[in-house]
């Protein structure tokens, strides 16, 4: 096989490689972390699309409660539980429930991934951040007014699905096949770069071509990540705080991604000129 060919393989397989190792390092250190994941989503307790769609999800199960308690419509009493549930939301006590329901949400997902049977979802198969202990001190404010039965409060159950069944099963299938590369995917990209170099007849130009074709790969993992954000978000009952969650979790992934975009684009503009330099160097 002529060296040319077989550099233009190696440096194509390595380009293919190189977001799946981003992948692969980024899923090791970070995704499967339970710690750092409620670390980078607990400020999400103080970003109003969360608290909106808390305070709404909080309020509407909270008006069933006193509806199925007092058998009517008082009035007022829909503006005395806005008020209870706004206290609430905005309360240190919502922020100690956000970071122990992502928390459990976390371990649920990677209990789901690891095939571990203790995993508890909902009665759809979902991944949920539950928000059960602040509406019970929600109900615990409106029981002291005389407006709910301790009885009936234990009927409802305020949550956020942020991953369908169908889809964690898709993310299971990634997850296991991520876990048997492991390691090997950035050691066999480091392989086929050297291997690309060493091949090549002109290792400037084979650089900038590898460079290049990099650049192309992150370009396309880059779209595929915003298509998987879509796929994920879309389809569940409170989108906006899937997405809130969604973005914030994988943030560290695009500056890695950004990071390693810069550099390759460096490496192509300077092996690329180092290349045509040779080039002219050779002709004269």
């Amino acid at each position: 096989m002529p060296r040319t060919l077989l550099a233009g393989l190696t440096g194509l397989l390595a380009a293919v490689l190189l977001p799946l190792s981003i992948v692969s390092v980024w899923v090791e250190n970070v995704g499967t972390d339970t710690d750092r994941y409620v670390e980078t989503v607990s400020p999400l307790a103080d970003d109003p699309v969360v608290q909106e769609a808390a305070a709404a999800q909080l309020e509407q199960q909270a008006l069933r409660v006193v509806q199925a308690t007092t058998g009517t419509d008082l009035p007022g009493v829909t503006t005395l539980v806005h008020l209870a549930v706004e206290r609430v939301v905005e309360s240190a006590a919502f922020k100690t429930a956000w970071v122990r329901a992502n928390r459990t949400a976390h371990e649920q997902v990677m209990a789901v991934l690891e095939g571990r049977s203790s995993v508890v979802l909902d009665d759809q198969g979902r991944v949920t951040i539950e928000l059960g202990t602040v509406l019970d001190t929600i109900l615990d404010t409106l029981a002291d007014r005389g407006l709910v039965d301790p009885g009936t409060a234990s009927e409802v159950h305020a949550s956020f699905p942020v991953m369908q069944a169908d889809q964690l099963a898709k993310v299971r299938r990634g997850y296991d096949a991520l876990e048997t590369l492991g390691i090997w995917l950035p050691i066999a990209w480091v392989v086929l770069v050297i291997l690309t170099l060493v091949v090549a007849r002109g290792r400037f130009a084979a650089l900038a071509g590898l460079a290049v074709a990099s650049l192309v790969a992150l370009g396309i993992f880059a779209l595929a990540l915003l298509a998987t954000r879509h796929e994920v978000t879309s389809g569940l009952p409170e989108p906006e705080v899937a997405e809130a969650v969604w973005d914030v979790v994988v943030t560290s992934l695009w500056r890695a991604v950004a990071i390693v975009a810069g550099v390759l684009a460096v490496m192509a503009l300077a092996a690329g000129a180092a290349a045509a330099f040779a080039g002219r160097r050779a002709a004269v």
